[in-house]
């Protein structure tokens, strides 16, 4: 039950109670872990609502509410969870009435059979709905059946195409897929109605919460000539601008991050003092200053962008100097880590400096790594092309500095697919697939689309003087 409720909850919400039996059994575990719920009803709130009008609910319905309203809980009938906005209880317009921590929905169904775009669309229209009454840091959890969301962390996995595209479904709320954990098992007093629209249970094996919350990251809009001008702007690394975004999000600066949490771990194991380095910005003659012995250096490694987007053009890593660096990174590497190729992660430049690509060693995504601390667990990729024409040959790595500078947190692979030459004219026709993922955008097709024509052609066009058609 803890993901359905935590102590920085004031105000939540239960939509789509078929029998109220769920509510029942979650408020009588709000009772016994969360008293305030029950001692201060001017802050805190539970309300509990069905579809149903009151004079349509079943009997064991109407004495699960009488249940709840004996315990102060507010219960409300004939609430239609794809316009909770609408509902001045509900609406978050004022002081009287503010927004919610939480917006619970289980198992969300139209009824009737294999009406897979009419459920989508249900919770869709529940997601956006719900996105206008919770809080900005607040959640959103809808429970579904095994594989129903799509998800890639799931059990029992379906066929994107076969699924309720849940990731989908939250792009359009601005909400990202944050976690999805196994629906309680134990609720001794639930049972679940409504399956295909009868009173009849869904199936609740292995079925799972989707947690959704709002994402932080800004989407990227349509570029105004003044920032293409400065898209590919040289940087004192002598770099694209894009590098220095990067480095102004360094992850050494976040005590919670990933690679903090490996810092302070491997500190600990080697018993070394830790010389921190203000403005942390690794360039080649960085590594011919002198340092004492016995340090660790917290640095970021600045790459050459290539068309390979897996490769980070900024990563995070560790300098180590002392004797026999090479054996100390290993050791304390070993007691780390749990994999067995963690060598090829060690740089050794002499016997007193040794180099750890910490990043590459955490066996994660870049992006990941990097992303803010709201983050999909599931993000979905696009894929789409581009065809343009240009006068002269392309000079291809023009291009990947452009797709990078525009696009590099959400870009994850280019190829190219065709070229060719128009017979007159003198022009050059290109073919690139872009595949596009981010675990830190409120992304679905529609947006990926919009951004991929206003934002990633329109920058090919200005930057290589081509005519994308």
């Amino acid at each position: 039950m803890e993901c359905f409720i935590t102590d920085n909850d004031d105000r939540i919400l239960l939509v789509g109670e078929g029998n109220f039996s769920f509510s029942v059994d979650f408020v009588d575990y709000a009772e016994r872990n969360f008293k305030k719920f029950f001692s201060n009803y001017e802050k805190y709130q539970i309300i509990s609502t069905c579809f149903e009008p009151e004079n349509k609910i079943s009997t064991i319905a109407s004495v699960n509410a009488n249940l709840l309203r004996d315990k102060g809980i507010q219960v409300e009938f004939g609430i239609d969870a794809r316009c909770l906005e609408q509902y001045a209880f509900l609406a978050a317009s004022d002081h009287r009435h503010p927004s919610f921590s939480r917006v619970i929905f289980n198992f969300p169904h139209v009824g009737g059979k294999m009406r897979i775009e009419r459920n989508r669309k249900l919770l869709r229209d529940f997601l956006v709905s719900a996105s206008q009454i919770v809080q900005p840091d607040g959640v959103v959890c809808v429970s579904l059946c095994a594989g129903q969301g799509g998800s890639t962390v799931e059990n029992g996995v379906r066929r994107w195409d076969d699924s309720w595209k849940a990731v989908e479904a939250a792009g359009e709320a601005g909400m990202l897929l944050t976690d999805v954990v196994p629906f309680p098992d134990v609720l001794p007093k639930y049972s679940s109605t409504g399956y295909r629209g009868l009173q009849k249970g869904f199936h609740l094996n292995d079925a799972r919460v989707h947690v959704f919350r709002f994402a932080t990251t800004p989407l990227p809009n349509p570029l105004t000539t003044k920032e293409l001008d400065n898209l590919l702007t040289r940087t004192p690394i002598n770099t694209t601008q894009y590098h220095a975004d990067k480095i102004l999000k360094n992850p050494w600066q976040k005590s919670l991050s990933v690679q903090s949490k490996f810092l302070d771990k491997f500190i600990s194991l080697t018993n070394l003092p830790l010389k921190l380095i203000d403005d942390i910005v690794v360039c080649d003659d960085f590594y011919d200053h002198d340092h004492d012995e016995g340090t660790i250096l917290r640095c970021l490694q600045v790459n050459e962008l290539t068309d390979d987007f897996s490769i980070a053009p900024v990563e995070c890593v560790l300098r180590l100097f002392c004797v026999n660096a090479f054996d100390v990174a290993f050791r304390t590497l070993e007691n780390l880590l749990e994999v067995e190729d963690f060598v090829k992660f060690i740089i050794l430049r002499s016997d007193r400096d040794v180099m750890i690509l910490v990043d590459r060693l955490l066996d994660g995504d870049w992006r990941k790594l990097w992303a803010n601390e709201v983050m999909s667990v599931s993000p979905h990729k696009y894929t789409l092309d581009v065809t343009f024409s240009v006068r002269e040959t392309l000079v291809e790595q023009k291009l990947i500095e452009v797709l990078w500078a525009v696009g590099g947190d959400f870009i994850v692979d280019v190829k190219l697919l065709s070229e060719f030459v128009f017979e007159e004219g003198n022009k050059m026709n290109y073919c690139y697939r872009i595949v596009y993922m981010s675990y830190e955008l409120p992304l679905y097709r529609a947006r990926i689309i919009r951004i991929h024509n206003e934002v990633v052609c329109k920058a090919v066009e200005y930057h290589l003087n081509a005519t994308v058609v």
